[in-house]
């Protein structure tokens, strides 16, 4: 009886092991598949309009940073070397940034974007959801953006989706983009009431776009000169070394204050205990005004004055919306900014002034002199705006432009567009980089410096940049 029973279970345990392994081994050709481990070359065949069979390879390669993959509902790592499949998207996380190479095309993601692959009977496309791709293309490619098509048989181009708007860059040959035939040199924003065409200023370039101009101008004569991208790249590189410099500078005085802070609470021990209370100790005290001397009594004045005009910025709403609670960020590990307000083009162009409008401009120009700002994870340069206006007590007023899905900037300082000139107004940059979409939209990074700035020639082209 015993030797049945353990029969039964060495065949019962036979089977469960059995079952594990099926179980094993069905969840790595599910995962295989997923992953194509099982392609023999994972190339992606499609039918010519001539009749003939062609096969491509979709692959992603270079990948710097993290990235996600999304196929058939299952989400994960991307790895490099990839084969993309129809249907696959791919996102890209913040430092990000990867090549997927289309036989001899290639496209390039910026960090935070996400695709789609799309594979049709007539080849393979891309929809670019959010973020930023830039294309070096040697054969037909079609991506759609914004419910529009984008077109080309062979060139080089950038296109970038911020919410709520769109653009596209031609920096080599043509870009369709519509029913637009957009050129070299040229740029194609997509916004609510359609597609608007104007001329590229290279400044309107970002970091990610900049970098990949630099490496594609080596082998491609584009519309752009080497010698005005290494100005614009020189430029980048200076704005970024003065804002590593000043966070550096930051970081030492934040040492400073804590060690003085640490110094004046061990002198503040030695007196509750009985220690040296001589003259040097006393005068370092004068400000906690433990001594009750005649100087501890003036300092402690001047700090209370201080306190009143800082609590008179605090509470000045000059903001014409009313929409600003004045509330100053002021968290030790928060996140930091600089902004800095300047109108110095129109002492440039007082003969254009509005008529009563100079008594608002500033001798030097300087409405807002460089000023850091804590903000939180999430906010956008509008925020920031908002804040530092309402704690200067600078008047602003803005709009919400549906068109552009932000708010726009009307006036600071009592200054408005066309106060100027017929091209005047306000304009912002980043880290030397004047976007070319809303301040509402622009979701600040810690360190960054943000520049307004009142153009009044060239719609941006006095202050080195453009509204396109």
């Amino acid at each position: 009886m015993s030797n049945k029973i353990k029969i039964k279970r060495r065949m019962l345990n036979t089977i469960m092991v059995a079952a594990i392994v099926l179980i094993f081994g069905a969840g790595i050709m599910t995962v295989g598949s997923l992953q194509g481990w099982f392609d023999e070359d994972g190339a992606i065949e499609f039918t010519q309009p001539d009749g003939t069979v062609e096969a491509v390879t979709v692959e992603a390669r270079n990948k710097i940073g993290s990235a996600n993959i999304e196929r058939k509902g299952i989400a994960y790592s991307l790895s490099d070397g990839t084969k993309l499949k129809d249907g696959d998207i791919i996102q890209t996380l913040n430092g990000t940034s990867i090549d997927i190479f289309i036989g001899k095309n290639t496209v390039s993601l910026d960090e935070n974007s996400e695709v789609t692959v799309h594979v049709t009977d007539s080849g393979i496309s891309f929809t670019l959801f959010g973020g930023g791709l830039f294309a070096d293309i040697f054969e037909p490619l079609t991506l759609e953006l914004m419910d529009t098509n984008i077109a080309v048989e062979s060139g080089v181009f950038s296109a970038n989706a911020p919410y709520g708007s769109a653009s596209v860059y031609v920096y080599e040959n043509m870009v369709k983009v519509g029913t637009h035939e957009v050129k070299a040199g040229n740029i194609a924003s997509i916004l609510a009431d359609g597609i608007h065409t104007a001329a590229l200023s290279i400044q309107s370039l970002n970091s990610f776009d900049l970098a990949k101009v630099t490496k594609v101008n080596d082998t491609k004569m584009l519309c752009f000169a080497n010698a005005e991208i290494q100005q614009l790249a020189l430029e980048r590189q200076e704005a970024k070394k003065i804002a590593e410099d000043i966070r550096e500078l930051e970081k030492v005085n934040a040492q400073a204050i804590e060690e003085q802070r640490r110094e004046n609470e061990e002198k503040q021990d030695k007196i509750a205990t009985g220690g040296s209370t001589g003259n040097k100790t006393t005068k370092t005290d004068d400000a906690t005004g433990s001594n009750g001397t005649d100087d501890s009594k003036t300092d402690t004045g001047k700090t209370d004055e201080r306190k009143k005009d800082d609590s008179k910025s605090n509470n000045s709403k000059t903001d014409n919306n009313n929409t600003d609670d004045g509330d100053n960020i002021d968290v030790v590990d928060s996140l930091k900014c600089t902004i800095t307000i300047r109108c110095d083009t129109i002492l440039d162009n007082m003969e254009d002034l509005t008529e009563g409008k100079n008594k608002y401009v500033p001798a030097n120009g300087v409405i807002l002199d460089t000023s850091k700002m804590s903000f939180e994870e999430g906010e956008t340069v509008f925020d920031v705006l908002k804040r530092a206006c309402s704690l200067a007590g600078i008047q602003l007023e803005y709009s919400w432009t549906p068109m552009y899905n932000s708010h726009y900037i009307e006036g600071i300082n009592h200054l408005y567009e066309f106060d100027c000139g017929p091209e005047s107004g306000w304009m912002y940059k980043v880290n030397g980089w004047f976007p070319n979409y809303g301040a509402s939209v622009y979701t600040l990074k810690d360190g960054d410096v943000i520049v307004w700035t009142y153009t009044c020639k060239g719609l941006g082209v006095d202050v080195g940049g453009s509204l396109y």
